[in-house]
Parts: structure tokens; C-alpha cells; sequence
């Protein structure tokens, strides 16, 4: 396929086919039909070369409707097709729904991190479990299972009891309870659904 590059940004499949529902838009439109991408099997993106000025990206970033933390991270620089091809980094990852088996995201965060459709943001996931409408990852006092994908890391989180097989702990997993911190020290692949102090983890 050859890719020609215009003034605007295009979807085109593998049979150099448009699909007319993203058969051609302007340059803010990609941001609203990013999740659209996700219906074709074989989809490139193409955009324009000119770098863009500042009002520009500026009107860009006003119609991104994503979070904020995804806009100030993946909305930078001039160059737009590398701004579609970040946001579609964001959206290729696995998309957060009641009864998700999610899994601890892991140092290098190439798995274990989810799209959230209830506020468009990125969340690493801590502990694997199976997400409940309760542990969606925008919502508050969830520090031990979920984290922002931009934030740093914030350290050990509190322990949590595990509930019918979900929120378990692999091993080497830490946490903090009852004033100390502890590492889980029971080996792979168990999963760990003791409380710290009575079985499994070691004060560190």
C-alpha cells in the first residue's frame, strides 16, 4: 500500500478500501473516532506531514476527549501522525469492564495496563483481580489495586483481603499492613490470600 500523506487524516484498510464511516475528516476528528479503529481488522493511519503550529496542536488537545493526563502526555510535539499513532497506542490497550481478569502490570508496564472508558485515562493495574463494578479504576480508596499510568510509582499499598478468589497476590508482591510492610514470600505461580502475619509474608 502506498501512503500519501494530505492535508487530513485518514483510516484506510488493507484493500486500500475506505470504510465510509472514517472514509476522510479533519485533523480534530481522529481523536473522537480513535475508538472506531478498533472495528477494522487491518487499519493504518495516515496524516499530514506539516508540522503543526502551536494554535494547532493547542485545537487538538481542546478536542481530544480523553484525560488530561493522556492529553499532556501523548498530545506533544509537531508532528501529527505521531500524536495518532500515541493515542492509538493508548487505545490498543485492554479496555476495563466488570468482570475483566486484569493482571498486575508488569515492571516495563507492556501488560497489565487498562483503558478506562469512564473517565478515557490509563491505569496500571497492581494486583491482579477480577474487576468489579465497586474497583473501577477511577474511583477513590483503591490505591491497592490500581495506579495512573503517568503517575510514579507511589510504593508499597495497603493489603486488602482478597474476595472469592479475586485482588490475590503473586509472589514478591508488597504491601503495607498493621504497620509494617511485608513482601509475599509464597513462590509461584500460588497466589496469595493470606493476611500478612499469618501466613506467607515476611516483614521486610
Amino acid at each position: 500500500m502506498d501512503i500519501v500523506f494530505n492535508e487530513y487524516v485518514e483510516y484506510v484498510t488493507a484493500d486500500g478500501v475506505f470504510p465510509v464511516a472514517l472514509e476522510q475528516h479533519d485533523l480534530a476528528s481522529p481523536f473522537t473516532l480513535i475508538a472506531l479503529k478498533q472495528g477494522y481488522a487491518h487499519v493504518a493511519v495516515l496524516g499530514r506531514t506539516a508540522p503543526l503550529e502551536a494554535a494547532a496542536l493547542t485545537a487538538l488537545k481542546d478536542a481530544a476527549p480523553y484525560h488530561a493526563d493522556v492529553v499532556a502526555n501523548e498530545i506533544t510535539g509537531t508532528d501529527p501522525a505521531t500524536i495518532v499513532d500515541n493515542l492509538i497506542a493508548v487505545r490498543s490497550r485492554p479496555e476495563w469492564h466488570v468482570g475483566l481478569q486484569c493482571v498486575a502490570a508488569d515492571l516495563a508496564r507492556t501488560k497489565g495496563v487498562y483503558f478506562n472508558p469512564a473517565d478515557k485515562n490509563l491505569y496500571a493495574c497492581i494486583q491482579a483481580h477480577i474487576a468489579q463494578s465497586d474497583w473501577r479504576p477511577d474511583l477513590s480508596g483503591l490505591g491497592a489495586l490500581w495506579i495512573g499510568f503517568y503517575e510514579p510509582e507511589a510504593g508499597p499499598q495497603p493489603w486488602v483481603q482478597p474476595y472469592g478468589g479475586s485482588g490475590t497476590y503473586v509472589s514478591g508482591s508488597i504491601v503495607t499492613h498493621k504497620g509494617s510492610t511485608w513482601i509475599n514470600t509464597i513462590p509461584a505461580p500460588t497466589l496469595n490470600v493470606w493476611e500478612p502475619g499469618v501466613y506467607g509474608w515476611q516483614v521486610v
